[in-house]
Parts: C-alpha cells; sequence; structure tokens
C-alpha cells in the first residue's frame, strides 16, 4: 500500500472548495473520494479546515467515522485483501481545542487488534530535538501525542528525508521549524509489514511537506565488491582453478563469472 498525507494548506480557500477539490481528484485519476467540507473561522469572513481523501478502485474505503480533524477508515486492498484500519489525522492548531480532541482518543478500545496506521499533521510535538527556533520547548506543557502513542500501543516509524515537516519563513528564511507530521503504526501492522517507510517528500506549494508513505519498499541489495583473499593462495587447489577459468576466457567470448571477476582486478599474470 502507498499513499501520500499532505496538508497543502488552503481547503478553506474558494477555489479549493469541494467541488473545485473534486475536479482535481478526477484529473489525477482518482475516481472516488471524501471531503470534509471546510468550516468558517471566528467572525465567519473566512474558511478554515476541511480534509479530502481519495482512492482508486482497487481499494475498497469505508468511512468509519469523521470530524473536522481526522477521518477514521477501514480499508480493503484488493490485490491483498486484507483489511486494515488508516486514520487521516489533521490535530487542532489551537491550543484551547487540543484538550477536548485528544482526550476523546482515551479510554477507548481504538486499537481492536486491526493493522492500525495514524498519518497525518498532527499539530503535535514528541520531543525537544523536534523544534528549531520560535520560542523555547517548554517541558512541563501537555505530552498529548506522547499519551495518544502510549495509551493506544502505536510506533512513531520514523522517516527519509528532512528532519522537520513544517517550516515558517520570514524574510526569505526559515526561522521556524518543526515535525508536525508523523506516521503512526500498530504492533498488527508492523507484523505484516515490517518494512513500512515514510519519507519527508520537497517542501512545495505548502509550508507542509507531503508524506509519503510505502508498506512494501523496494529493498536495494547492493552488491558486494570481489575481493580476493590472500589465503587463498595457500591452497593447492587455488592456481589450477584460476588457469582453468583463465583459458575459458580466452577461448569463448562468454568469460566466466570468476574469470571476469579477475579481470576487473586487472590481474594480467601468476
Amino acid at each position: 500500500m502507498i499513499h501520500i498525507s499532505w496538508n497543502c494548506q488552503g481547503l478553506g480557500k474558494p477555489l479549493t472548495h469541494s467541488h473545485y477539490v473534486d475536479k482535481i481528484r478526477k484529473q489525477f485519476g482518482f475516481s472516488r473520494g471524501f471531503n470534509v467540507d471546510p468550516i468558517p473561522t471566528v467572525g465567519g469572513r473566512n474558511m478554515a479546515g476541511g480534509l479530502s481523501l481519495w482512492w482508486k478502485p482497487e481499494f475498497h474505503v469505508d468511512i468509519i467515522l469523521h470530524s473536522k480533524y481526522f477521518i477514521d477508515t477501514v480499508i480493503t486492498c484488493g490485490n491483498l485483501g486484507a483489511k486494515v484500519r488508516v486514520t487521516w489525522m489533521y490535530g487542532p492548531p489551537y491550543y484551547s481545542e487540543k484538550s477536548a480532541f485528544w482526550e476523546s482518543w482515551q479510554g477507548q478500545q481504538w486499537n481492536d487488534g486491526m493493522p492500525w496506521h495514524v498519518i497525518g499533521d498532527f499539530n503535535e510535538l514528541m520531543w525537544s530535538f523536534e523544534k528549531v527556533g520560535g520560542a523555547p520547548w517548554n517541558q512541563n506543557r501537555n505530552k498529548f501525542l506522547n499519551d495518544f502513542v502510549a495509551s493506544n500501543n502505536l510506533i512513531d516509524i520514523g522517516f527519509k528525508g528532512t528532519s522537520f515537516t513544517w517550516f515558517r519563513k520570514e524574510f526569505g528564511a526559515f526561522t521556524l521549524k518543526e515535525r508536525l507530521d508523523r506516521g503512526l503504526i500498530s504492533d498488527d501492522w508492523l507484523m505484516l509489514w515490517p518494512n513500512s517507510c515514510l519519507t519527508h517528500l520537497s517542501l512545495i506549494g505548502s509550508d507542509h511537506c507531503p508524506l509519503l508513505f510505502n508498506s512494501c519498499p523496494t529493498l536495494e541489495r547492493k552488491r558486494k565488491p570481489f575481493k580476493f583473499e590472500s589465503f587463498w593462495a595457500d591452497d593447492v587447489e587455488c592456481l589450477p582453478i584460476i588457469q582453468n577459468n583463465w583459458k575459458k576466457f580466452v577461448f569463448s567470448l562468454q568469460p566466466s563469472p570468476l574469470a571476469s571477476k579477475f579481470i576487473s582486478l586487472s590481474i594480467s599474470a601468476f
């Protein structure tokens, strides 16, 4: 399973209201989707928030629960036949709303044994080193995300790429960097897809980096260089093997693997 989570900054703007979002979704080849409309800001002049989930026909997506801060889904993967739970998160950006939201995740059986993956912009930090710039890290503040991870037995999957996912830019320079976006997985997910990985993609068109999640990445296997061990020369069979393979190369247009290795070492005489 491969998916992207991105706070693209702007679902509340007129250009990104649902009918525009659906038009863009179809242009990108996603035939199905689900939207949570943006809501009016204080005063009602502008719109803010809004979530949009897109998927292709090979996935069957059931929307279990949704709010302005998350979309909770059960996804059936057509090629795997497995059911997994994926929660697409946008944590409250305002401190006044954080306590009620994060407390709603406590004491409930959210992690019910189905492989579970939570991804998105949590608008929360877990550790002091996830922030550079701005006001000093407050060690005494509520650690909402840490409590959420611990109470639901989730694992921070880590990442590849830049160390931060959100950037504040002022006068042409980044004055604040934070890791607000991340991916979490359950033990059950890890058992099925132990090589799952998350990549922070390049910053473009938003102040948040897109997150690329891959449950089955292609593992790069580096070819080990051939090395001639000096103690081989003490073996009585060493010289005959080399001579035999060398002759095969001389009289054949397709050298043996061993002969090719010696040629790459520029060995010309024994």
